[in-house]
């Protein structure tokens, strides 16, 4: 008999989660229903907005359950379905739980493609992190070409992505981070133009330096002195997306706000919240931009800046087709949203860098390299999984 290990929440944690705030069970892994499929979950996803949902309170989505598996976004295979839409060997993406097997009547679950990239990447810039840095940068922060994006937590999984949407409109990017190898992966990796270590010096001081012009759109994933600095430097007509608040997450004495809110006044900034679930009827479009590369012109700026190491760049230029079949397949698997997922943006030739295929910054500079490294799922869609049963 087959026995699925879970992780369930004990007690609700006060400040840093502790080994008592969780139980490990085991229990046999049971059959799927009618309109059920049984996954084996291979990767799952460590998001810092799992540290909120062990909260009690009102929130954007209810909070784990005391007993209850732990929520978390996963990949895995099918190894038996009674679904329709689900086939036995299927690789698969969801809300599965810190756990090895789960059976889900389908609902948030999606087919993902691991001829075209490997399984990790749905969980990276095809999943929530890239879901989040796109509809986070271009729906509420909305950057206009030449002015300044600033974002925190930016060698983080959304981070790093918002600092590479952000180039490809034609922003300056600049990414607080903590310690100076970080910084440097941010400027030499990722192309972004400046970069402020927090745990190297003051931030406010750093800002000043990196944005002479203020800063016009800023990304925070961090809250509390970070979020600060950051009002302390905005420029007119600011905007700031709210989007985490990490360094508060863990606090027992509540959390922080900033004192300088006046500079939203000063300067008629706003400041807005974004959650990624509000934005789920057009991932396809998301995952399409972020996937597909079809402007040739593109492709030979690019190769030509990089002659001198040919192999590498056709590497490079593989893993780009290939992610621009990934987008063909969105559109198809999710042609049902029409306009949204034919949408013209995708035609203008935008594209990601590919992490590890070791192009450097050419010409059009941004590109991702976060599309192969695991980073975190947070699948907007969290109803319809429950723990595997026995038999």
């Amino acid at each position: 008999m087959t026995m699925n290990r879970q992780v369930r929440l004990a007690s609700r944690p006060t400040g840093m989660p502790t080994r008592a705030n969780w139980n490990f069970t085991e229990e046999a892994v049971g059959e799927p229903g009618e309109g059920e499929l049984l996954v084996e979950v291979s990767h799952i996803s460590l998001d810092p907005a799992m540290r909120g949902w062990m909260n009690e309170g009102r929130s954007y989505i209810r909070p784990v359950a005391i007993g209850e598996v732990m929520r978390a976004g996963g990949a895995g295979r099918v190894l038996a379905s009674r679904h329709p839409g689900f086939s036995e060997g299927d690789e698969v993406a969801g809300n599965f739980g810190v756990q090895q097997y789960a059976i889900s009547d389908g609902k948030g679950v999606r087919k993902v493609d691991t001829r075209l990239v490997p399984l990790t990447t749905y969980l990276g810039a095809l999943g929530m992190p890239g879901m989040t840095a796109y509809f986070g940068l271009l729906d509420v922060g909305r950057p206009k070409a030449g002015e300044t994006v600033v974002v925190s937590a930016a060698a983080g999984a959304v981070g790093a992505l918002v600092g590479q949407i952000a180039k490809i409109k034609g922003c300056r990017a600049v990414g607080i981070a903590g310690g100076a190898q970080k910084c440097d992966y941010l400027k030499s990796t990722l192309g972004f133009d400046a970069a402020v270590d927090y745990k190297g010096g003051d931030v406010k001081e750093g800002l000043k330096r990196a944005c002479p012009e203020g800063i016009h759109v800023f990304f925070d994933n961090v809250g509390g002195e970070i979020l600060e600095a950051a009002l302390a430097r905005l420029a007119m007509h600011a905007r700031i997306v709210i989007c985490g608040a990490i360094s508060q997450y863990n606090s027992t004495e509540g959390v922080k706000g900033p004192a300088n809110y006046m500079s939203l006044l000063v300067n008629r900034a706003s400041m807005t919240g974004m959650v990624v679930f509000d934005y789920a009827d057009r991932y396809a479009q998301a995952a399409a931009e972020n996937a597909h590369d079809d402007d040739p012109a593109r492709r030979r700026a690019t190769r030509a800046a990089h002659r001198p190491d040919a192999c590498r760049y056709q590497r490079a230029r593989h893993h780009l087709r290939r992610l621009g079949d990934v987008a063909s397949r969105y559109r198809r698997q999710h042609s049902r949203m029409g306009a949204c997922a034919r949408t013209r943006r995708h035609r203008r030739g935008e594209f990601l860098r590919v992490q590890g295929a070791g192009l450097r910054r050419g010409p059009r500079k941004p590109l991702c390299a976060h599309l192969q490294g695991r980073t975190h799922l947070d699948h907007g869609r969290r109803r319809g999984v429950r723990a595997a049963q026995p038999r």
